[in-house]
């Protein structure tokens, strides 16, 4: 019975770990796609398009829902904001948006950080966070994402673009509606939105995070939908943005007549990604099984089989002397 239980916890313990590599796998064959594919785009619309196949969503609408300017001296940038949808494995259609910053110059950034020199070391020490703040207690959201990336020289480059985390439109009817964010793939629910704040995260110090506010967007009813920021107390601000998630389900019309259909089959040319680790996995599992439940009885049928050729030897020897 205990050699049973042996073998059927094995047998889960290898599903599971199994079930891991395929996620881990997953994750290198997206993230070799984006690397090799995505980063060094530099016009919005093909960095939309690349970024959507990399979320693999259905479909999603071209022209962005919000557009935002910033001419400030300080800190220059574009945010458009897209709606998208994607379908789960249960055939479940959901919606949602994805907030890109793209053409970003942000006058001397050095000057803003704890300490400039290990900035220009490690530049990955300095990103940008989004704040989504609701209402309802002050519950929050937040997401980040790196301003910079290592080129094939190792030498560090600041993103033309840069993106946060899908925003799921959760609508149910008649039901509990609510935005829904993933904060370091812990699921993050808001009843409404009121503020969208951008922060210049610096790392720098070596003990403490710096938070850098310097732009927010704040929610309003006036219905506009391209609006430029303006200074407001030293942070730049827009009120052009709607934090009430039914307001999104018009969007949802649109999909027959105005969306693009994404490509994954973009993707498939990193399947061998998977297959390589997954069948990796596959050979290491037939030498620990063998190992474990196949190696001693071999062994032991082995002994037994030269045990009894000694014997019947040494029976034959006997009877001859005899």
């Amino acid at each position: 019975m205990s050699k049973w239980l042996i073998r059927i916890f094995y047998g889960i313990a290898v599903l599971m770990i199994g079930y891991t590599v395929l996620v881990t796998a997953t994750s290198k064959r997206l993230e070799k796609y984006y690397n090799e594919e995505i980063v060094n785009l530099e016009k919005i619309d093909e960095y939309v398009d690349g970024t959507m196949t990399l979320h693999q969503v259905n479909r999603y609408l071209e022209n962005p829902l919000y557009s935002y300017i910033s001419n400030d001296e300080d800190y220059k940038f574009k945010i458009n904001v897209y709606s998208f949808e994607v379908k789960d494995s249960y055939d479940v259609m959901h919606y949602g948006m994805l907030l890109y910053m793209f053409d970003i110059k942000i006058k001397d950034l050095e000057s803003k950080l704890y300490d400039s020199e290990k900035f220009e070391e490690d530049k990955s020490l300095v990103s940008l966070q989004m704040t989504l703040r609701s209402s309802a207690n002050n519950i929050k959201a937040t997401v980040t994402t790196n301003m910079f990336y290592q080129d094939d020289n190792d030498n560090y480059q600041m993103h033309n673009v840069v993106y946060f985390n899908p925003i799921y439109t959760n609508i149910v009817k008649e039901g509990i509606n609510n935005f829904e964010v993933y904060e370091n793939d812990v699921n993050r629910t808001l009843k409404d939105i009121v503020k969208i704040e951008l922060s210049i995260i610096d790392n720098t110090s070596g003990e403490t995070v710096v938070f850098n506010p310097f732009a927010k967007i704040v929610a309003s009813d006036n219905g506009e939908t391209n609006a430029e920021f303006v200074l407001d107390n030293s942070v730049l601000t827009v009120d052009a943005f709607s934090g009430d998630v039914k307001y999104y389900e018009q969007y949802t019309s649109n999909y027959e007549s105005h969306a693009k259909v994404v490509d994954s089959s973009r993707l498939d040319k990193y399947n061998s990604v998977v297959v390589t680790d997954l069948l990796l996995y596959g050979g290491v599992i037939i030498v620990v099984t063998f190992l474990i439940f196949f190696l001693r009885p071999i062994i032991d049928n082995v002994n037994a089989k030269k045990a009894l050729e000694k014997k019947d030897t040494n029976d034959k020897g006997n009877a001859v002397k005899k």
